[in-house]
């Protein structure tokens, strides 16, 4: 039944918006490589999702989901994969059971039962999490790697303009922006606006991000320059939160200083912090590309799944010791490439 549902899904959109995930279930299927192996899978539940599960349905897996904390799946979409027989759990609900595998979004698994075999971490918030804990077992995280900037780098900014724009019914065009953190995220919203004829003012407290950043011919600033700061968001349209750090904002600047601008988080934290209420942000502080029908598209996950699925085989096939690994860069660069050639575009991931 589920596969049936998910064939549905894979219909809504065209072929090669799915191609990576379409090929790797392909393979799977044939010869499944993860028959009977228990995995926990902790990512945004979306119709992107859908797809990237299936692959590891085809792959023999048996896959238990859960969502992230930060977002909340539609209950009639939840519901219609509950009924084609997907396996569901609240987060809460799988904090004592074992798993072999964890594939987790913002380290939101790190606390439950350790994995049998490790863990693969798509995100950078969550690598971070992972880099700072006593592990007992592999992590291999998507974030270290050229691969999870499509998604980043060019999907996040496409998906942070697309979601203001829907939630707000404001133009973004000729506006100014003060954008927290130069990470991959960060990167990508600022190149989108600039793309938009925006002024784009970069906060971060790294003197390598800041000198990238002027490189790149935004304004950049010391996130320890008070008054510079505050002097920007003061002439913002828009300020935007990117930094994965938990009340980076509220613990520092005046609440003052963001009366006259939208306020808007695309972090897996509250980076706002409680100066700000719910009600002061976008989507009450959540990231706000998860408010709308396509948090990201498809195009740009679909690498970032197949790789995200295909770690699995890492843990497997080599003896990795415990704590932190880049997922494999001649893998990442090889996805990469294949994804421009698909796609026929040329360009310099950065972050």
């Amino acid at each position: 039944m589920f596969e049936h549902f998910a064939q549905r899904v894979k219909n809504s959109y065209a072929p090669i918006r799915i191609s990576f995930l379409s090929e790797q279930e392909e393979q799977y299927r044939q010869n499944p490589p993860y028959k009977g192996l228990k995995v926990l899978h902790n990512v945004p539940l979306t119709h992107a999702t859908i797809i990237k599960l299936s692959a590891l349905v085809a792959a023999g897996a048996e896959v238990t989901v859960t969502s992230p904390s930060f977002m909340t799946p539609e209950p009639t979409f939840l519901q219609a994969a509950i009924d084609a027989g997907m396996t569901w759990l609240p987060l809460s609900e799988c904090k004592n059971m074992p798993f072999d595998v964890h594939l987790d979004c913002a380290a939101e698994l790190l606390d439950i039962t350790p994995p049998r075999l490790g863990t693969i971490e798509l995100t950078g918030t969550g690598t971070q999490k992972y880099q700072h804990s006593d592990l007992s077992f592999p992590c291999i995280s998507i974030d270290l790697s050229s691969v999870k900037a499509l998604e980043t780098c060019l999907g996040t900014g496409e998906a942070f303009v697309r979601a203001f724009n829907q939630l707000t019914g404001k133009s973004l065009a000729g506006k100014t922006a003060t954008v927290f953190g130069f990470g991959k995220v960060g990167i990508g919203i600022a190149e989108r606006l600039r793309d938009i004829e925006f002024h784009v003012s970069i906060v971060d407290s790294d003197p390598h991000k800041l000198t990238e950043a002027n490189q790149n011919q935004f304004t950049a600033i010391s996130s320890n320059d008070i008054a510079a700061v505050e002097h920007a968001i003061e002439s913002s349209f828009v300020v935007v939160t990117a930094t994965g750090k938990t009340n980076c904002i509220g613990s520092k600047y005046r609440r003052s200083s963001f009366s006259n601008c939208w306020l808007a988080n695309m972090g897996a934290e509250d980076e706002f912090g409680d100066t700000f209420s719910e009600a002061d942000v976008l989507c009450k502080k959540r990231p706000i590309n998860f408010s709308i029908d396509e948090p990201t598209r498809i195009e740009y996950l679909d690498p970032v799944f197949y790789a995200h699925n295909q770690a699995i085989e890492i843990l497997l096939q080599r003896s990795l010791s415990n704590g932190v690994h880049p997922y494999p860069q001649n893998l990442s660069d090889n996805i990469v490439a294949r994804w421009k050639s698909i796609h026929n575009i040329e360009f310099t991931l950065e972050g």
